[in-house]
């Protein structure tokens, strides 16, 4: 009768990628919701700084949920029962997903309002912003005119807030992610006969 000992053994990448894919898998739930919600999209982020913090507070809350779901479940997949060795097993499912959303997101950056472009979170449309006010001419208000849009400055100061805001909620998911796997149940032994 052999048994495999999960004191010693450590993560593995097959629980990763399990992680990996819960997580997508309820980040891509989530957006589809705010969407819905009309929470996430072009329209929330053009019209107020209210709707585009509402906008940031929505894909934080999902991207930490869905962090959180990824790293349980790498966490459960994990042969190992030592915590720590199972929070390693989150935070790698957190990484791993972190890169595919980050290039997904980019990649679709260009495409509009889509659900692979919103799951970069609205970063992506305020770099777009400040990307095009610095890149557009310098215009002059005269008298009777008002000037269009935004300026090269209120755009890279959105930009940096959002930057910012970004950088928090990750680190955040990654907490939730290496404390959720540590909290997972450990899984039984396996007998093999």
């Amino acid at each position: 009768m052999a048994r495999a000992n999960i004191h010693t053994a450590g993560w593995t990448w097959s629980a990763v990628a399990g992680g990996v894919i819960a997580s997508l898998v309820v980040q891509v739930i989530l957006v589809m919701l705010g969407f819905g919600a009309g929470l996430v999209g072009a329209d929330a982020l053009s019209t107020t700084t209210q709707a585009m913090w509402l906008a940031f507070a929505w894909w934080s809350f999902s991207g930490i949920f869905a962090a959180a779901v990824g790293g349980w479940t790498a966490g459960l997949l994990s042969p190992t029962s030592d915590e720590r060795l199972k929070g390693v097993g989150g935070l790698a499912a957190w990484a791993v997903a972190t890169l595919i959303v980050v290039g997904v997101s980019g990649l679709a950056a260009g495409a509009g309002s889509t659900v692979a472009g919103a799951l970069g979170g609205p970063s992506i449309a305020t770099g777009a912003t400040y990307q095009s006010a610095s890149a557009a001419p310098a215009r002059r208000e005269s008298v009777g005119q008002a000037m269009s849009g935004q300026s090269a400055g209120q755009a890279r100061k959105h930009f940096s807030a959002a930057m910012l805001v970004s950088a928090l909620a990750l680190i955040f998911g990654a907490m939730a992610a290496y404390f959720s796997a540590c909290a997972s149940p450990t899984r039984r032994v396996l007998e093999a006969d």
